[in-house]
């Protein structure tokens, strides 16, 4: 009964931690876009340029999504979409200068297990 009781301590402190822990603005390194960049994958996040979608329209796709909560809604559109069960969070960052740029990235670990690619391509419909 004890391991129940340590375990379930243990947990509600990791949610604790991985809930309350306070955000940076951006991890990404922006000096890794090199210029005519229109698609880079790294083991924590996902960024794409698209000249052939509205700005608009996958603005209110990503609001759309599921667990999904605005940062900052001005030119760059900047939100938080939190894994179901452990609630990591990885940034979504929209904006518009030459066409619509997406990033994804992870807040905590090194690797995402592709899973802010497989959602930038989904709102994307690819």
């Amino acid at each position: 009964m004890k391991i129940i009781y340590l375990f379930l301590i243990t947990f509600i402190c990791l949610q604790a931690v991985i809930r309350l822990w306070p955000l940076t603005n951006s991890p990404w390194d922006n000096n890794s876009l090199s210029d005519g960049s229109f698609e880079v994958t790294k083991l924590g996040g996902y960024y794409i340029l698209q000249n052939d979608i509205y700005f608009d329209d996958l603005k209110n796709k990503i609001l759309q999504t599921p667990r999904f909560r605005i940062i900052s809604d001005g030119p760059l559109f900047v939100g938080i979409v939190r894994s179901w069960f452990w609630g990591f969070p990885d940034m979504i960052e929209l904006w518009y200068d030459d066409g619509v740029h997406v990033r994804g990235h992870l807040m905590f670990g090194l690797y995402d297990l592709g899973a802010n690619k497989k959602r930038i391509l989904a709102w994307l419909d690819y």
